[in-house]
């Protein structure tokens, strides 16, 4: 699967598994996703 952003009135939407919307660096949900993905590899 491969990530997708589309827009919807305005709205942006990520679309794909976590870690490939994590790489979306201009994404609120990515940055967040990077954040949490990060500390579970430490783990």
């Amino acid at each position: 699967m491969t990530h997708t952003q589309y827009t919807i009135h305005n709205t942006k939407y990520s679309c794909g598994t976590p870690e490939q919307v994590a790489r979306n660096k201009n994404s609120y949900t990515g940055q967040y996703l990077a954040e949490l993905l990060k500390k579970e590899k430490v783990k």
